[in-house]
């Protein structure tokens, strides 16, 4: 069992490590494999900084998330792997496969097999690959890329900024930007003389125990991003945020925790291979 680990350095280069490579003698139940991954987690001291955890469809799998209480987001390669393999379950593709030499022939619409094949397509695909706008972990991914924000999405009721605002204004560091602290404007580091009193110092002092919400803020940073124009698609989202990054803070850590999850997990199972290629 190949454990291995993506994240974002302070360049804003993905990375990638594998943190174990562990024979199991056990059965490959979600119980023992949850119990590799804990002990792995503990011994890199990464319990709290994983976000998600990205394995194929296996039902052993997608329970040991359960177990661990992480998020889990299934390779994309292998779903759709799987919307291939449902439609070439269908009796008239498996008769057509046996019969013609070449797969375009079945492919054609003039046929009704072709029709089913397309129907049965189009099921799988929506039944297979269309919850990935329902998951968390990939909606908040999509609104914090620059290039696709909320016109990311098939269906615009799935986008849910409000989810980015919960999770900035969770940010650790979104206090201090938040919370008002008094800086020297002249910023020369020298100790202010006393201010001297005039008709409006209530309104000053008011201003000074004014105490910010960390949700007030989320909510100004997220419309500030959101209401900027759309990146061109050729952008690299890493390279926005580590230029853009420090006036939009909070989101470019929501950025460096995101943007590090792969698509899939062939990755990892390239650790197995002796050329290092998966076909």
């Amino acid at each position: 069992m190949a454990i291995k680990c993506h994240y974002i350095d302070q360049n804003f280069n993905l990375k990638n490590s594998i943190l174990a490579v562990t024979k199991l003698k056990e059965y490959h139940t979600a119980e023992n494999l949850a119990s590799v991954l804990q002990q792995t987690f503990e011994e890199w001291e990464i319990a709290k900084k994983a976000t998600c955890i990205m394995t194929d469809n296996a039902p052993n799998m997608i329970k040991i998330c359960e177990l661990l209480q992480k998020w889990h987001l299934p390779c994309f390669v292998h779903s759709i792997n799987l919307v291939v393999q449902d439609n070439l379950k269908l009796r008239s593709v498996q008769t057509l496969r046996t019969k013609c030499k070449k797969i375009v022939r079945y492919l054609k619409n003039t046929t009704e097999e072709g029709k089913q094949f397309c129907t049965e397509l189009q099921h799988s695909v929506q039944n297979r690959l269309f919850s990935y706008e329902k998951r968390s972990i990939t909606r908040i991914a999509t609104i914090i890329d620059p290039r696709f924000k909320k016109k990311g999405f098939l269906q615009p009721r799935k986008c849910k900024p409000s989810q980015c605002i919960f999770r900035i204004r969770n940010m650790p560091n979104i206090s201090k930007k938040g919370s008002g602290q008094k800086n020297n404007p002249n910023g020369d580091g020298e100790t202010e003389s006393a201010p001297k009193k005039s008709l409006f110092s209530f309104i000053g002092q008011k201003n000074k125990t004014k105490v910010k919400s960390n949700l007030a803020y989320a909510i100004i940073i997220k419309g500030q991003y959101l209401e900027t124009p759309n990146s061109n698609e050729d952008t690299d989202p890493l390279l926005f945020w580590k230029v853009t990054g420090e006036e939009l803070n909070p989101i470019t850590q929501l950025c460096q925790k995101y943007f590090c999850i792969p698509g899939t997990s062939v990755e990892s199972e390239r650790t197995f291979s002796r050329t290092g290629a998966i076909i």
